[in-house]
């Protein structure tokens, strides 16, 4: 297990960061940097390090392999892991300096402590409580009242004008400390409204506020007052409360961009909106908010996450631009490779994207040689975009075995009733395809596919099925044509 723990760490390593980290192995045991050469150059041939431990165990310790003689590799192995893994830490720690100022503040004042310098951290100490509390940064402004206080009791005599100072500075930090735990609750509360929200597509979940223990009337920073907003604009399952998101937006961008927490809340914010839009049915506005958020992104160097780049390209083809649609799945595309469930639902509206482009090569590529891994309602996806591939390369009788396929699962599965309202949509597929065999040729089969036409509006009136769902946008273009 060390062994393969050692190489997913390594393989994790950018370039950059594999350059860093060899330069900090100059001080290693030789068997450590050994061991690290010999990963590289496995890498290079594409090879397993368990794959090739006795030729990797030979190399390092000039001896055949033995099992008495293992547990030194699994050793060796379990070290080099420790040391990326101090690396990986020392490399995160960096990171987070650079992007909260407000942590290099912090521990400046740690080291003006430690010195005695107190003149030095009291004007130090004021700008970066100012800081911290301008942006709502409660765990570094806890922290820093913590430091005020050590420097209070270290640096003052015990007089009854310092001791009352340190207990102004003491109730000062008790309110500081609720309002920490009043953002850290409402951001909490963001997590289970949003589980909730997809937790009710099976079984009702207790509401959020229902669960509230601890009265915060007495405490509300305007981050809390942001989570809390953010939690109940998605409470509803099929659309969203635009003017709590608008609310929460409101809030977050009055605050200043001094913390990377608050830019990624504000960038956050600005996609919600695009979200709520988007739930809402109103895609145009939709895409302006998520057009907002990916050049604020850009301006304060934030990444455009994956769930982000995917909704904004579901906008864009609910509003038929599925050439931007698809150039934001090609670029965003080894993002969604972190998600198993977003890269198979990316999977699916990118060959989509490529299908009504006309790109039907390309779509095919994108068809999964196995539907086992996928879930129920992307297996069905994929099943009727091959079908639409077959028919686009006039492959009918191919495209009718896959629709009576599909048909014949529905009859297994006769019980289920979303199952219903399937088979009625395969049955205009089939007829369809059937219809549209020598149709240019036989133009009373142009008034049959009309009917049929007339027949699939009434059934989308229904409103079993979404009319933006992707099988049903394809056919509803066809038929149209």
């Amino acid at each position: 297990m060390s062994a393969l723990r050692v190489e997913k760490l390594f393989k994790t390593l950018s370039p950059k960061e594999r350059e860093a980290f060899k330069a900090t192995l100059q001080a290693a045991p030789t068997s450590m940097q050994n061991l690290y050469d010999i990963l590289e150059e496995l890498e290079s041939n594409q090879v397993g390090l368990a794959r090739a431990k006795r030729i990797v165990f030979k190399k390092l310790y000039d001896t055949p392999y033995s099992k008495e003689q293992d547990v030194r590799f699994r050793n060796d192995c379990r070290k080099l892991g420790e040391r990326i893994k101090r690396f990986l830490a020392e490399q995160q720690c960096a990171n987070a300096l650079i992007k909260n100022p407000l942590l290099e503040q912090r521990f400046l004042l740690e080291a003006l402590l430690e010195r005695g310098l107190w003149t030095e951290f009291e004007a130090d100490y004021r700008k970066a409580h100012a800081d911290a509390l301008a942006t709502c940064d409660y765990e570094n402004l806890i922290a820093i009242a913590l430091l005020h206080l050590r420097e209070l009791w270290e640096s003052r005599t015990h007089k009854p004008e310092a001791l009352k100072e340190i207990l102004a500075a003491v109730k000062e930090a008790d309110r500081h400390l609720k309002s920490q735990y009043s953002v850290g609750y409402s951001y909490l509360g963001t997590f289970y409204v949003t589980a909730a929200h997809y937790l009710e597509a099976y079984e009702k979940a207790e509401q959020w506020h229902t669960l509230q223990s601890v009265d915060f009337s007495d405490s509300r920073p305007p981050l809390a007052e942001y989570y809390e907003c953010k939690a109940k604009a998605f409470e509803k399952t099929q659309d969203a409360n635009l003017e709590m998101a608008k609310k929460a937006l409101d809030i977050i961008m009055g605050l200043p961009s001094l913390s990377q927490r608050v830019c990624i809340e504000q960038q956050v914010a600005l996609a919600n909106m695009g979200l709520a839009y988007m739930l809402n049915k109103d895609y145009e506005n939709a895409k302006f908010y998520y057009q907002k958020a990916l050049e604020f992104s850009e301006t304060h160097r934030l990444e455009f996450s994956a769930s982000m780049a995917f909704n904004y390209a579901s906008v864009l083809m609910k509003l038929g631009d599925y050439k931007t649609a698809s150039h934001l799945f090609q670029s965003k595309w080894e993002h969604f490779s972190k998600s198993d469930m977003l890269h198979q639902r990316a999977e699916a509206m990118r060959c989509y994207c490529h299908l009504f482009l006309g790109e039907i090569e390309q779509a095919e590529a994108l068809l999964p040689k196995s539907l086992s891994r996928y879930p129920e309602t992307l297996q069905s996806y994929f099943r009727y975009a091959e079908v639409a591939i077959c028919f686009e390369k006039k492959k009918y009788l191919e495209a009718q075995r896959i629709t009576e396929n599909i048909l014949k699962r529905c009859r297994r599965h006769a019980s289920e009733a979303f199952v219903q309202h399937e088979k009625r949509l395969v049955e205009f597929y089939r007829k369809f395809i059937h219809l549209s065999q020598g149709l240019e040729h036989l133009p009373k089969k142009r008034v049959q596919v009309d009917k049929l036409n007339h027949e699939f509006e009434a059934f989308l009136n229904e409103q079993i099925y979404r009319q933006d769902m992707l099988p049903v946008v394809w056919l509803k273009q066809k038929l149209n044509a």
